[in-house]
């Protein structure tokens, strides 16, 4: 129903946890800036397509794999490898997508330390446009509408 991006360098620590909280999605592109640690070894170990390009820039390596990597869905979802997919969004994405007539989706980032949510750190919410139509350009956030976020 949707694809996911990630994007890596040196991630061997963070990119387990990544995956494993995306483990119900069945098209999963790594966009690998060379690293050089095991990040390679633990996104073949998941199962997951992996691509490597010389990082430019967050857009620049998102941009490439949209328009170069054949993925399988019209919905994107770009997703950094030391952040998680709670099971909320997880639910709250497959269950709007399917009726919606928005082009892409915000999405509020929750900033956890040590398993603790900081709701009062500065920023949250803060909306990021993560989840679109391929066909949107994933720029265009007028037309986007927002995601909740779990308390």
């Amino acid at each position: 129903m949707i694809s996911v991006v990630i994007l890596t360098l040196n991630e061997e620590r963070n990119l387990p946890r990544c995956l494993e909280a995306i483990s119900w999605c069945d098209d999963v592109l790594i966009v690998d800036s060379f690293s050089s640690d095991a990040t390679l070894k633990i996104a073949a170990e998941y199962g997951v397509r992996v691509v490597q390009r010389a990082f430019d820039s967050f857009a620049g390596q998102r941009n490439f794999a949209v328009e170069h990597c054949e993925l399988r869905y019209e919905w994107i979802f770009h997703l950094d490898a030391d952040e998680v997919m709670t099971p909320d969004l997880s639910a709250e994405i497959l269950g709007c997508i399917p009726a919606t007539d928005k082009d892409a989706y915000r999405v509020s980032s929750k900033l956890m330390f040590h398993g603790k949510f900081l709701r009062h750190a500065g920023l949250f919410p803060w909306y990021q446009v993560r989840l679109g139509l391929r066909k949107s350009g994933m720029v265009n956030v007028s037309s986007s509408h927002r995601i909740r976020s779990a308390p």
